[in-house]
């Protein structure tokens, strides 16, 4: 989760804090909208019932840092490959995410259990650069998966149906936390 500077975030803070109506901005990558998102906002909500929580989209990380830093949002929900810092805004971890990658049903393997050798060869559909879903992907290629990235696009609507069709294999969150995630 990502903040404005110190004051701003230490005043969006007081002015929510007891308040009974009101409304906070926030910016969420895609990938983070399933989870955590939903359940950042039930436990905010449950707390402050009468504060509209307004979830702006960004497709990537710089984008919804620039949402904050220009004023836009008060926080930011992105996913992040590793610790990070951007100048003038402070950072939290909210949970770590499980990956796993979809095939539609002529897929070569079967099983629970998967290994990066395992999906040398394949055609991949992927979301754009600056998103961690394509951040693991480009991650597998860098360590010498043969990948071939047949699909880019920030429709994420399109990914499913298109790995359905048989067009290509998709690496995407698990949509549940990991066993090390941490509360929010």
């Amino acid at each position: 989760v990502m903040l404005r500077d110190l004051d701003t975030a230490r005043a969006a803070a007081e002015s929510v804090r007891g308040l009974r109506t009101g409304r906070v901005e926030l910016a969420a990558l895609p990938s983070q909208s399933v989870e955590p998102l939903t359940t950042m906002i039930e436990r905010f909500h449950g707390a402050h019932p009468g504060v509209l929580v307004a979830v702006q989209p960004a497709i990537t990380a710089p984008e919804a840092v620039e949402l904050v830093r220009g004023g836009r949002s008060e926080l930011a929900l992105i996913g992040a490959a590793e610790d990070f810092a951007y100048p003038g805004l402070r950072a939290r971890t909210v949970q770590r995410e499980r990956f796993v990658v979809v095939a539609g049903p002529e897929a070569p393997w079967s099983g629970p259990v998967l290994h990066r050798a395992d999906l040398a060869g394949q055609p991949v559909v992927t979301v754009p650069e600056g998103n961690r879903m394509r951040h693991v992907v480009d991650e597998m290629i860098g360590a010498g998966v043969d990948l071939r990235i047949v699909v880019e696009t920030a429709h994420r609507e399109a990914i499913l149906p298109l790995v359905l069709r048989g067009v290509g294999i998709t690496v995407l969150t698990a949509g549940t936390p990991s066993a090390d995630s941490t509360a929010a």
